[in-house]
């Protein structure tokens, strides 16, 4: 893959040119339709995670080696699903086969009585206590405690979920039980939500509401928690920041992915008259999944082995 598509840079192989293109100027498709798909390019990942992903160190292999543990012990959401083993009669190689849909679901603010915090309850509290829960579970047992509070800190310094979840908690802190307010983590490209926005949050088109004090939003943009209950609500893929809410390790910076949005870029040579606007979510990934040169694009979505 050493040909660079002229308008986004992605790398492909020669014979993936556009049958209408020549070998001497070629012209790619399957990337950004020659220049019509044009989201934003991924972020750079912070040092202290590329490290981790590429250093020869034992330290960084065994991190390599569980990454998705770690990426599980860190995550905002958990995975719901409903896993088939029948195949898995020793046989022959494991199979992860699953009934209906694989969904990522988001709890409460707080635990219930009695319940130690888990996913992004645990943001809530300071580092040095989020760390002492997350190595007592007993499914971290095998992770390196260091490399858990680098990565940990990492995400307190970049990752804006942290503040999001901060601050839907320090507006209900001091509302009585039985309230158990609703509240939203809310997407809008096209308003002004500064009322509701933490200070130090970085994705500013994501707001913090509460529905029952003016705004319903009952949007599939929308991601709903509770204060207290236990209950765990779907999070909708909808939702331009699903992915960097659970694969913290591949969008450490919170960075949002696809939403209905997002345009296409306006080409001179390509009118738009009675088309649609917006590139859909698999125009999106067709985008993101192709690498490019490291001066463009980082790409350590391609590094991050078995959690990629």
């Amino acid at each position: 893959m050493d040909v660079q598509c002229t308008f986004c840079g992605a790398l492909l192989w020669l014979d993936e040119c556009l049958s209408n293109s020549s070998k001497i100027n070629p012209k790619f498709g399957i990337c950004c339709y020659q220049g019509k798909i044009k989201p934003p390019y991924l972020n750079p990942i912070p040092p202290e995670l590329h490290r981790l992903l590429t250093s020869t160190e034992i330290i960084s292999k065994g991190f390599r080696d569980h990454i998705r543990n770690y990426n599980q012990a860190l995550a905002f959401t958990s995975v719901g699903r409903f896993v088939d083993n029948t195949l898995n009669n020793g046989g022959g190689p494991y199979s992860f086969r699953l009934y209906g849909e694989l969904i990522h679901r988001a709890g409460s603010l707080l635990p219930p009585p009695g319940n130690p915090p888990a996913w992004a309850q645990l943001y809530i509290y300071d580092s040095a206590q989020a760390l002492d829960y997350r190595m007592a579970y007993r499914c971290n047992n095998s992770l390196n405690r260091n490399v858990m509070q680098t990565l940990q800190d990492m995400l307190y310094r970049h990752h804006p979920g942290v503040e999001l979840y901060k601050h839907a908690f320090q507006i209900t802190q001091d509302m009585a039980p039985e309230q158990n307010y609703s509240i939203a983590l809310h997407f809008d490209p096209h308003t002004d939500r500064r009322c509701y926005l933490p200070p130090d949050a970085r994705v500013q088109e994501i707001a913090v509401l509460l529905p029952e004090d003016g705004d319903r939003p009952q949007d599939c943009q929308d991601i709903i928690l509770h204060h207290t209950s236990g209950d765990l609500l779907c999070i909708r893929d909808t939702h331009p920041l699903y992915p960097s809410l659970h694969f913290v390790l591949l969008h450490p910076t919170g960075q949002l992915g696809w939403h209905r949005f997002i345009p296409y870029e306006e080409l001179e040579d390509q009118p738009r008259e009675n088309k649609c606007k917006y590139m859909s979510m698999a125009e999106f990934h067709c985008f993101r999944l192709l690498p490019r040169p490291s001066h463009i694009e980082s790409n350590h979505l391609f590094l991050a082995g078995k959690l990629f």
